[in-house]
């Protein structure tokens, strides 16, 4: 409830939605997460770095869609 003499606010005044920022697909959001757990895992059995083929292969993909996944973080 309000207080009287308040304005009233939709939800939708507050929460707009941000132009520059995309959608994530749902396939995307699970694929990063089996890239974590593979990245977990790997720098638990004392790995530094790890390539694309080696997620791609992990993860049952390609390195191409790996490094796509992961564009969308930025360079």
């Amino acid at each position: 409830m309000r207080a009287s003499g308040a304005s009233a606010y939709l939800c939708e005044e507050f929460h707009k939605p941000v132009p520059h920022l995309k959608r994530v697909p749902d396939s995307t959001v699970r694929r990063l997460s089996l890239y974590l757990g593979f990245l977990e895992e790997l720098e638990e059995s004392g790995e530094a770095t790890v390539s694309s083929d080696v997620l791609a292969r992990l993860g049952g993909t390609t390195s191409a869609q790996v490094r796509k996944d992961l564009s969308i973080f930025g360079s």
